[in-house]
């Protein structure tokens, strides 16, 4: 599950198709459609004039959802798994490739035998797979550095059973403050210190 906040999300939509006019009192959104020309030559073979013609079209914004998003009763799928969820990749929320330009930060501070790199890497590549730019860190140093960089839109914190220092708890109410969405993972006392 990633969170991405209403906020984030409007500012990426913002900044690709909607021009936002703001007067004293009444703020404005217009929305701005691209437009593609595309020019056509055709020659005609019984003269040797050439004519030109000039199409302007509108181009239709990238969904992010696939088709089958809020029913939750899919009778048409070819496979199910054990829970009765259809599997295949047109039944995920997002559509593969939907979400470039958004960028997550991994904060992994509690590692074991069974939550290594190699089990990271699993959700870090489907991730991917949906367009999404992931940076895995495994220090707070490291996620400070990052998350000043104003690169990310999404922060998730995989907490341990060591006390966060106040300067990394000030740099993710930084982050939140300026619209980031922190996504925090916790377990059973002592792994919930960066949580608290």
């Amino acid at each position: 599950m990633v969170a991405v906040t209403r906020a984030t999300l409007a500012r990426q939509l913002k900044s690709s198709e909607i021009k936002t006019s703001t007067s004293r009192s009444i703020r404005k959104k217009v929305i701005k459609k691209k437009k593609r020309t595309i020019k056509q030559c055709t020659v005609l073979s019984s003269s040797t004039t050439k004519t030109s013609t000039t199409t302007t079209t509108t181009s239709v914004p990238i969904q992010a959802y696939n088709e089958v998003v809020g029913k939750s009763d899919i009778n048409d799928a070819l496979a199910y798994d054990r829970y009765y969820n259809p599997i295949g990749r047109e039944y995920d929320l997002g559509r593969d490739g939907a979400f470039m330009g958004f960028n997550i930060l991994i904060a992994q501070f509690y590692t074991d035998f069974q939550f290594n790199d190699a089990a990271m890497q699993i959700p870090i590549d489907e991730l991917k797979i949906k367009g999404f730019q992931v940076k895995l860190v495994k220090t707070e140093d490291e996620c400070m550095k990052e998350l000043s960089s104003n690169h990310y839109q999404v922060a998730w914190i995989i907490s341990s059973n060591s006390n966060p220092n106040l300067e990394f708890t000030s740099s993710l109410i930084n982050f939140h403050s300026n619209g980031g969405a922190i996504f925090l993972f916790a377990d059973n006392t002592p792994l919930c210190m960066s949580c608290k």
